[in-house]
């Protein structure tokens, strides 16, 4: 079966083909005539991803954009006119910081004027600055106090419930976190006994503390020390006796505690210690404890005495004419 062709192609064919060669050639030098590029600087490029499970740090950086189209629609066309858009997988393995996203105009360019493609992108690949959301659980709660108490109070005990919280954030952030401080916790001369107070945490960059914290913190007397060195060590023994030291008695030291200020006012002649031999009727090598008689508010209390226990010896008194005989060492307290 042989195919005719029209007697319009067939008749004069190679002037036909010239002819069309020459139309093709104007058609292009026309429509290059008709159409111009231009290079847009600085087009933003927003980044599409999940923030539920990814932090963009900063937004890329902007890229310069070669545009084509007629002379007239390029005139008007702006950066605001050109939409890009590159996305980030949510799958981003903790600890990735970086991630490159090669930019192409059929996969990044979401919109354009109407008569205007974009030819063109520079640079073709941008590093986004990243960072994963994770969850870190049991991270210990540190309470920070400001300002100070009554002289003579201090804080004994401080404790946080919870003691720890559960954070989540930037992986950078929480992966070296180890506490979490409440915002300070206010004492002045007011405060004098325990309480309890809901303390605030204080704000961590890209982290976020699940949870309240309750701050208990008891409150005591500060009991300063004050060392008392070569007391006399004095005797309590009945008057009646007819008793006496048979010899010298050794010196004690008394460790004091309580308010500074009540310390400071104390007198020496206020602290006695003594042995008490009250009893004993018949001379001898006694072994007794030593006590302390305080002449003293109640807040200052005292440490058991240096040495706690003496050697006492005791031999009759010489009778005395016109006065009855006594056996008291010389400053002995009162009896207790």
């Amino acid at each position: 079966m042989k195919v005719r062709l029209p007697g319009i192609i067939r008749n004069d064919p190679v002037r036909k083909v010239v002819a069309l060669f020459f139309a093709v050639l104007i058609w292009l030098t026309v429509d290059t005539e008709l159409r111009k590029s231009l290079v847009l600087r600085n087009v933003p490029v927003a980044v599409d991803y999940d923030p539920r499970v990814l932090v963009l740090e900063e937004p890329p950086q902007p890229v310069d954009v070669t545009v084509r189209g007629s002379r007239r629609r390029l005139e008007n066309v702006t950066t605001a006119d050109i939409e890009m858009v590159a996305q980030i997988p949510p799958d981003i393995h903790e600890g990735v910081y970086f991630y490159g996203i090669g930019l192409t105009p059929k996969n990044n360019v979401r919109r354009t004027p109407p008569g205007i493609r974009v030819t063109g992108i520079s640079p073709n690949r941008i590093d986004v600055q990243i960072d994963r959301i994770v969850t870190r659980a049991r991270v210990p709660v540190k309470v920070v106090f400001e300002g100070q108490l009554k002289e003579g109070y201090r804080v004994i005990r401080v404790q946080a419930k919870p003691e720890s919280l559960m954070v989540k954030g930037r992986y950078r952030s929480v992966v070296g976190l180890t506490e979490i401080q409440t915002e300070p916790v206010l004492l002045d001369d007011t405060v004098v006994q325990d309480f309890l107070v809901t303390a605030r945490l204080a704000p961590i960059a890209g982290v976020e503390a699940m949870g309240d914290v309750t701050v208990e913190v008891a409150i005591s007397r500060q009991a300063t020390p004050r060392t008392l060195h070569g007391l006399p060590l004095a005797i309590l023994i009945d008057p009646g006796a007819g008793l006496q030291l048979g010899e010298p008695l050794p010196e004690a030291t008394v460790i004091i505690r309580g308010p500074k200020a009540l310390l400071e006012e104390l007198s020496d002649l206020a602290v006695r210690p003594f042995v008490d031999l009250s009893g004993i009727t018949s001379p001898g090598r006694y072994r007794r404890q030593v006590r302390i008689w305080m002449d003293a508010p109640k807040e200052v209390l005292a440490d058991p005495p240096t040495p706690g226990w003496a050697d006492v010896t005791l031999v009759a008194a010489p009778a005395k004419t016109g006065a009855p005989p006594t056996a008291v060492a010389p400053g002995s307290p009162p009896p207790p």
